[in-house]
């Protein structure tokens, strides 16, 4: 809290002699008159200075005592910082949403923004009304097909921006089908084949985003994860290959063009000129000794 204080004082303004007219001349007497003794004035006594009363200066005017600091504001300040610091929004409701922020109610009547440089919502019709229909992005596969409930089949992610659908074997069209607005984008892996979809079907696993092929190829692995940002693919070799291996895809994405990008990157954007959907450069490594995963996404635009 600030607490000002105001002083009005009032403003004399001097005469001048050309204001004050000049009296006319008198002409006095002289009266004689028997002298009187003038009584001696009282001695002036000066009352003690009270904490009420408001000190004088020579010129009359009044002097107002600084107003004691207060120290409730900033140590307040000081608090609600160490709380925000502190503040861990695990279990907490959210108010309000975007596609890369959550606000949640802090303390103090404080709100609190977690803000992703990558999407952590996505809409869904059955969100709170308070969070605008946002809901957080969920990367847990889901088994589709008519024997799901045996956990065979294949797998999906509905409430993700890029809702993945992965086929139930590997040689399948659109083994990985995506699906953003009103585009979708599908990879057939050619050659491929009829390794089935595997994944811990675990209640108690930590790995329900991961799901694989096996032996697609000779000694080679199809791997996913759903992750917040996209899908990550990766080719596992198992052995070192006598030769260089080629891998082709067939590409499935109508209304869209493909257009290779100086680092080695494809996007692939709408009729407007808008992306749709990016990949960026594959990489390699020798993943002996090393926890790695693979860098190589199909990411939203």
């Amino acid at each position: 809290m600030i607490v000002t204080a105001g002083l009005v004082t009032g403003i004399s303004v001097p005469a001048f002699a050309d204001d004050i007219p000049t009296p006319p001349p008198v002409v006095s007497t002289p009266v004689e008159a028997p002298l009187e003794q003038s009584p001696v004035p009282a001695a002036q006594v000066a009352a003690p200075a009270t904490d009420d009363a408001a000190p004088t200066t020579d010129s009359g005017s009044i002097t107002v005592p600084p107003a004691p600091v207060s120290t409730a504001s900033a140590s307040d300040q000081s608090a609600d910082q160490t709380a925000v610091q502190n503040f861990d929004p695990a279990g907490k409701q959210v108010i309000a949403s975007t596609e890369f922020s959550d606000t949640y109610a802090g303390p103090n009547g404080t709100k609190i923004s977690s803000v992703s440089a990558t999407p952590i919502n996505v809409q869904d019709a059955a969100a709170p009304d308070a969070t605008d229909g946002w809901a957080p992005i969920q990367t847990d596969l889901q088994t589709t097909g008519v024997w799901s409930w045996l956990g065979q089949g294949g797998a999906k992610v509905d409430q993700h921006p890029l809702h993945p659908q992965f086929s139930q074997y590997a040689d399948d069209a659109n083994v990985l089908q995506l699906a953003k607005n009103a585009n979708t984008i599908g990879f057939t892996l050619q050659g491929a084949s009829h390794s089935v979809l595997e994944r811990d079907l675990a209640p108690s696993s930590d790995t329900k985003n991961h799901l694989e092929y096996k032996n697609v190829f000779g000694g080679t692995d199809l791997v996913y994860d759903v992750t917040t940002a996209g899908v990550n693919e990766l080719l596992r070799l198992n052995s070192k290959p006598d030769t260089a291996p080629v891998w082709r895809w067939q590409v499935n994405a109508p209304g869209l063009t493909a257009v290779k990008d100086a680092d080695g990157g494809i996007t692939f954007s709408d009729a407007a000129g808008a992306t749709a959907f990016s990949i960026p450069a594959p990489t390699m490594w020798d993943s002996a000794g090393t926890d790695k995963k693979a860098d190589a996404a199909a990411a939203a635009g």
